[in-house]
């Protein structure tokens, strides 16, 4: 099951830097066609930003019906659309897009961002894709968004980061609540899958919640906690 949540309408720790001097093999099935510069650096995860030779496979994973299912864009993508979207993240001053790159073999098997920033109240909507297959359920997910969290509120100094995640999605939904996302609320029935309606959640973290190195907490029950207002 991918770890897939795109945002509505739609760590501390982490190194940054312009090229850590690694140079990665390529193996199928997508050979990442550059990892540098890399952008944010962990364990197993490399973030750089996405380029235009990335577009075959994020064309594949959002034509996928097994990663469609838990995006919230039903509509075919094409090529023409990956571009444009490559263009205005590298223009746009309100998001942030990453391609994620497994570290030991230099395999883009994802993407992952930050979007709808709001600078003034100091905000943002977060979305992953792990497209590969092969690369699912083995913590990659988490580790690229830890990275990514520690970037919006170290870098960025952003003090809310929310997603919303169709309750269908139990791997997604177990990563964020070992990360420390609290569910906040619950849209009712709010999406149409397999024959009837699904509930989507809300999740979000404050940057006074955000905790690094949260890895060990896989085993701990995730919470069904709803947050009122």
């Amino acid at each position: 099951m991918p770890l897939a949540t795109v945002c509505t309408p739609l760590a501390a720790g982490a190194t940054a830097s312009l090229n850590d001097g690694l140079t990665m093999p390529q193996k199928p099935p997508t050979p990442a066609p550059s990892i540098l510069p890399t952008f944010l650096a962990g364990p197993r995860v490399l973030l750089r930003p996405m380029e235009m030779a990335d577009i075959p496979s994020c064309v594949r994973w959002r034509n996928d019906p097994e990663v469609r299912q838990y995006v919230f864009s039903q509509f075919p993508h094409s090529e023409t659309e990956a571009r444009k979207r490559i263009e205005l993240a590298a223009e746009a001053r309100d998001r942030v897009e990453l391609a994620i790159i497994h570290r030991p073999d230099g395999v883009h098997i994802g993407q992952i961002g930050l979007h709808l920033i709001d600078w003034r109240n100091r905000n943002c909507f977060y979305g992953i894709i792990v497209g590969e297959s092969a690369y699912r359920a083995k913590g990659l997910g988490f580790e690229a968004t830890e990275l990514l969290l520690g970037f919006a509120f170290g870098t960025l100094n952003l003090h809310r980061v929310a997603l919303d995640v169709y309750e269908i999605n139990h791997a997604a939904i177990r990563c964020y609540e070992r990360l420390g996302f609290t569910r906040e609320s619950v849209c009712r029935e709010a999406r149409w899958a397999n024959g009837r309606f699904w509930d989507i959640y809300r999740y979000a973290m404050l940057d006074t919640e955000f905790q690094p190195g949260r890895t060990d907490q896989r085993t701990k029950k995730p919470s069904t906690r709803v947050k009122s207002r």
